[in-house]
């Protein structure tokens, strides 16, 4: 844990922003849509963060898992799949895209853009899904929303995004 909290210290004098992916947590083993992360996990995304890094994004689980705002920055336990043919448990059936906005004071924005990945009902192509399902899998992740939130079906998050 140190070593990487070195290396990003180190990184983060000569940029704007540090993004650290990781592999890391159980994999799902049950058909529960959001695994709560283990305390070796959190206790690493808030030295990272305390390091200087602005946005983790863990994977490895094959579900999704929570999102915590920690200070300045982000943390995605996991992001979940996104094109995965091995299991058809709910579980594995959503997943998020993520729209980031950073600077060097760290997150400015995000949004989540849940996806349905289900093979039979896609065939392998992700597709975003609707504001009711949509809503179920943000409110499932992410426990409180920020003043840095945008919700993705909001109507003013739509036009900046078309922009």
């Amino acid at each position: 844990m140190n070593l990487f909290c070195a290396a990003v210290k180190k990184v983060r004098k000569e940029v704007d922003a540090v993004v650290v992916s990781i592999h890391w947590g159980q994999e799902v083993g049950y058909d529960y849509p959001v695994n709560p992360p283990e305390k070796e996990q959190v206790e690493l995304g808030h030295k990272l963060i305390d390091a200087g890094v602005s946005c983790v994004i863990g994977t490895q689980s094959h579900g999704l898992g929570p999102v915590e705002r920690y200070k300045n920055g982000i943390i995605f336990y996991s992001l979940g799949d996104f094109v995965f043919a091995g299991r058809h448990s709910a579980a594995h059936r959503t997943s998020m895209l993520v729209r980031l906005s950073l600077s060097e004071n760290g997150v400015e924005s995000y949004t989540l853009i849940p996806v349905n990945i289900n093979p039979l009902e896609v065939k392998y192509s992700p597709e975003i899904l609707g504001k009711k399902s949509g809503e179920a899998v943000i409110n499932r992740v992410l426990a409180e929303r920020d003043d840095k939130y945008a919700d993705y079906y909001s109507e003013d998050n739509k036009i900046q995004a078309a922009k």
